[in-house]
């Protein structure tokens, strides 16, 4: 059996950072999704790797390579044009010519035994599918099971009209007989869906199980047993990330402090604290796991760390700052005074003195000095965000910007929560940020009126006639 890695979607939904990386690549806990699917493939096993990737699979291959540094062996297989899931297997089929496990490439698993099981169930099984429960069968591809397999299947059900019991949630091990036999039958639309429901043009792999299924073929539903997510809308990052720390962290026992690092005196740590090779802690910082720090980061004086909290490698942080639930790819600084909390921030970003950051930052972004992220809203709701031109809400109450690639604020910006900055974007001094803003824009305060007026000591002495005497002065002089 082969494991099949689908990383080739668009992620219209993920907006702005689909249009410049695969939402694969987007990092949780100061990892690239991709690479937290490729680990727990490992722990179930798996060795080798065939991953399906997009017009922007580049990245993919520039990250993880031929699969060494995760002791795998991974090859790649182009789908030029996104068609979907069905289509995405057919390409990787091309190659492997075997039983497959197939596994979405942006979910989350907390362990990889789900994809053991997977695996065990198909020694006697020629379809399988890993199921949850959900409080919303209405977002998923949804299966009503019974005794362990399928009986029926609709997508995005209407709980009215379909009493669905699990969910589908991109874990599907397949038979060579049922790929030979099905995927390329399978309509470029997803027909099964409820009366009314506009269905998405594409050949997915929940009409292929439905076609098999109608023609007889058992599908066997296996439960997931721990915890899972599915990285979806652009700031689930964020929360994702804070579940992989709760997934990690209960996994170590105690703190691992690298012999390579170095610690000053007057640095205070509580709970679980993993330092990396290199790592310079400074005097007075103050640390309360869970933290991850990686290698060649500095902490510098007076800095405040309450975990959750991630960083990649040669982080630079303070002196005086504080990071609260915050996640941090490579080579990002955080300086003098700044505030990080509830934050993803990708590599490469500066986020400078005086600025508090919240929300899920891009690569290679700018913050100006005093630049400020609203999370939450006077009435107490929930933030919401436009996705595909519809508001929906985060599930959160307190949450900030969602900024996309290479962006950059002036000094003194407001944002307000919830905004989405498009990649490539500028926001100039001084700017109140209350509306979306899109790719490749620049936004600037032109319009600012002054008011001038007398001001000096007569304001509070009663000193004016003093005041015009100086004035006549400093024209004479002037003049």
């Amino acid at each position: 059996m082969k494991l099949v890695v689908l990383a080739a979607g668009k992620g219209e939904r993920f907006y702005p950072f689909s249009l410049t990386r695969p939402k694969p690549m987007m990092q949780v806990l100061s990892k690239p999704i991709l690479e937290w699917v490729l680990r727990r493939a490992k722990e179930a096993g798996f060795d080798e790797a065939i991953i399906v990737v997009g017009p922007l699979g580049s990245r993919i291959k520039a990250y993880l390579k031929d699969g060494r540094r995760l002791g795998m062996r991974i090859e790649y297989v182009e789908q030029s044009r996104p068609l979907g899931t069905a289509d995405a297997v057919i390409k990787a089929f091309e190659k492997v010519k075997d039983d497959v496990l197939i596994v979405y490439g942006d979910l989350l698993l907390e362990r990889g035994e789900i994809l053991g099981k997977v695996k065990e169930e198909m020694q006697k099984e020629e379809l399988v599918v890993a199921t949850v429960e959900v409080k919303d069968y209405g977002r998923y591809p949804a299966a009503i099971v019974k005794d362990g397999y399928v009986e029926k299947l609709m997508y995005q059900p209407r709980p009215w009209e379909f009493a669905a019991n699990r969910a589908m949630i991109g874990i599907i091990g397949m038979r060579r007989r049922i790929i030979e036999e099905y995927l390329d039958i399978t309509p470029p639309l997803i027909e099964n869906t409820p009366v009314g429901i506009a269905p998405p043009h594409e050949k997915d792999l929940f009409e292929t199980i439905y076609i098999a299924h109608r023609d007889g073929v058992k599908v066997r539903s296996v439960d997931v047993k721990h915890g899972w997510y599915d990285v979806d809308k652009p700031w689930d990052p964020l929360i994702a990330s804070y579940l992989m720390a709760e997934w990690e962290a209960k996994k170590i026992k105690e703190s691992q402090i690298s012999s390579a690092a170095r610690i000053e005196e007057g640095v205070k740590m509580k709970g679980v604290v993993i330092v990396e090779d290199d790592v310079v802690i400074k005097d007075g910082t103050v640390i309360k796991g869970p933290v991850w720090i990686g290698r060649e980061t500095t902490v510098n004086e007076y800095s405040y760390i309450i975990g959750p909290v991630s960083t990649g490698e040669r982080c630079v942080i303070g002196p005086f700052s504080r990071l609260w639930g915050a996640f941090l790819g490579r080579e990002v600084r955080v300086e003098h005074c700044a505030d990080v909390c509830g934050a993803v921030v990708l590599d490469s970003t500066f986020i400078v003195h005086w600025s508090h950051v919240s929300g899920v930052i891009g690569e290679r972004c700018d913050f100006g000095a005093g630049t400020i992220c609203g999370t939450l809203r006077f009435d107490d709701k929930e933030v919401q965000v436009m996705v595909r031109g519809r508001l929906e809400s985060t599930g959160l109450r307190g949450f900030g910007v969602i900024m996309g690639d290479y962006s950059r604020t002036g000094v003194g910006v407001l944002i307000h929560p919830g905004r989405i900055i498009g990649p490539y974007s500028m926001v100039g001094p001084g700017v109140v940020v209350r509306e979306n803003i899109k790719p490749f824009t620049a936004v600037l305060l032109k319009e600012q009126k002054l008011e001038t007026r007398p001001w000096g000591p007569e304001i509070y002495e009663g000193t004016r006639g003093w005041l015009d005497e100086r004035i006549k002065d400093y024209e004479k002089y002037f003049s």
